[in-house]
């Protein structure tokens, strides 16, 4: 994992361990990393450099204001510092501590025939 992605997303835990909102910055930082990933188009505009950054913010305004706001200003941030380019690196990195802060590993599972939701759960 990058440095840069790693430190922005350990600052952003540390505020969610503060406020006790993991739970939902998780789900929200979740959502922000599966709507850029599936929409490669947002990224290419958020991260290039030629595009001024109020026009960078109106479109995050567009997508994500509805946000919990220290999850909205830091993407806001993060467009400011030049720094959007790591955006799903920070989301994956973000979702991982969460994660190990709550003891949960993911893993991936491998059989030769499907498995009920009793055998998933």
């Amino acid at each position: 994992m990058n440095n840069v992605a790693q430190r922005y997303a350990e600052a952003l835990f540390e505020l969610a361990s503060e406020k006790n909102k993991i739970d939902l910055w998780q789900e929200q930082m979740d959502v922000v990393g599966e709507s850029i990933g599936s929409n490669p188009r947002i990224l290419e505009i958020l991260k290039h450099s030629k595009i001024d950054s109020k026009d960078k913010k109106d479109i995050l305004e567009k997508c994500f204001s509805s946000l919990d706001r220290p999850v909205y200003n830091f993407l806001r941030l993060l467009v400011d510092k030049g720094r959007f380019n790591y955006i799903l690196e920070i989301t994956t990195c973000f979702h991982r501590l969460c994660n190990e802060s709550k003891n949960i590993v993911e893993g991936i599972v491998y059989s030769p025939y499907a498995l009920s939701e009793e055998e998933v759960t």
